[in-house]
């Protein structure tokens, strides 16, 4: 059975945060793991809001996507958002997510829960957002990494030929974008320009 485990929001945002600090640094001392969700298909797409909010995906569910509370209370988000493997959030407080099942990149307003696409016909399986509400997302099948800009629309290739590019994140100076390459032993660091 599939769980999802939290030590508390307020570790989990820290750790978030520090993006390279080790688990032993945000744990509370004297606290124990605690159970927040359980039968679950395919836990995936974990993020953070400002207001301590954490939303995850089941890929399997007809449910789709989920909120856990400051609280701790887990509550449906939004029903039928089906295999979303990626999300975070952007400067502008929209969740930003990846569809690679319908093969779309998505954009999420969380106070009126409209669904905006953003790109179709692409395989996005996890993506970024910087400070300036650029994307950059992997699309492991056709072993690339594509940058959207999303004030103009525009999308184009940043890099071809990762093995299977996957996992992706940015430095907290946004100077560096990392991704992972799940089909190979390396982890590529490209400057971002």
């Amino acid at each position: 059975m599939k769980r999802i485990l939290l030590v508390g929001l307020m570790a989990l945002s820290g750790l978030l945060m520090a993006q390279d600090m080790p688990l032993s640094q945000v744990l509370i001392p004297g606290e124990k793991w605690q159970l927040v969700a359980e039968g679950l298909g395919f836990s995936d797409a974990p993020t953070a809001d400002g207001e301590g909010n954490f939303y995850f995906s089941d890929m399997r569910s007809e449910q789709g996507l989920f909120r856990v509370s400051p609280d701790g209370k887990v509550l449906p988000f939004l029903k039928g958002a089906k295999g979303i493997s990626g999300m975070k959030f952007g400067p502008d407080g929209k969740l930003y997510a990846c569809r690679g099942r319908t093969r779309e990149l998505i954009c999420i307003d969380v106070k009126t829960i409209k669904i905006t696409v953003l790109a179709k016909d692409v395989r996005p399986n996890d993506l970024v957002v910087t400070h300036k509400g650029y994307l950059y997302f992997t699309e492991t099948l056709k072993k690339q990494v594509t940058f959207v800009n999303t004030n103009a629309g525009e999308l184009k290739v940043a890099d071809v030929g990762i093995t299977g590019p996957n996992g992706i994140c940015l430095s907290p100076d946004q100077g560096t974008l990392a991704v992972s390459d799940f089909r190979g032993k390396h982890c590529w660091a490209f400057r971002v320009e």
